[in-house]
Parts: structure tokens; sequence; C-alpha cells
């Protein structure tokens, strides 16, 4: 089968500019990483004063305590690695079977 695009130039690849698919201009200033980092070092300030001024107590008591939580917790964190592993599996296995024709 041949997938290559209608609007191929010579070596089979579709042109990129027809696509749209244009590099994004870089922004000149260095603002927005600053901004970013100052907004990060003052979330961990922030998470550091309030661990440290309840102290440990104050964490286990804001931590839950139902077994539940960290099961929905493990299998939603759990759930998009898998279903790409799935996917990915059946879409292997689909080629695999395509080539051994």
């Amino acid at each position: 089968m041949n997938f290559r695009a209608k609007t191929a130039d010579r070596d089979g690849y579709a042109d990129i500019a027809r696509a749209g698919l244009e590099p994004l201009k870089t922004i000149g200033s260095r603002w927005p990483a600053i901004i970013g980092a100052v907004l990060t070092l003052a979330m961990i300030v922030g998470l550091g004063r309030e661990l440290l001024g309840h102290g440990l107590a104050g964490l286990t008591r804001s931590v839950p305590q139902d077994p539940r939580f960290y099961l929905c917790f493990g299998l939603l964190y759990m759930s998009p690695p898998t279903g790409d592993y799935v996917i990915f599996a059946a879409c292997g296995a689909s080629r695999s079977a395509a080539l051994s024709r």
C-alpha cells in the first residue's frame, strides 16, 4: 500500500508549508521563563511553610486514611499507560500480521 500524500515532493514527503506545519516563532523575551521559575519557587516555599508550620502530625491528619483512595488513585494513575500499551500492542500485532502475509 502507498500512503504518500498527493502533494508530495520528489522525496515522497508532503509539502510541510502547505500542510500548515510551520515552526512557531520563538519569543525573544525571557520573561515567561522567569515568571514560571518565580511561581514554581513560590509554590515550593508555600508548601514548605505549610508542612513545617503544622509539623508531621498535621501532614498525617491531611493524608487520606481510607485504602480505597489509594486503590482508586493507583488505578487512575496506571490507566493511561495501560491503555497505551493495549492500543500499541494491538497495532503491533496487526502490523506484524500484515507483514507476514
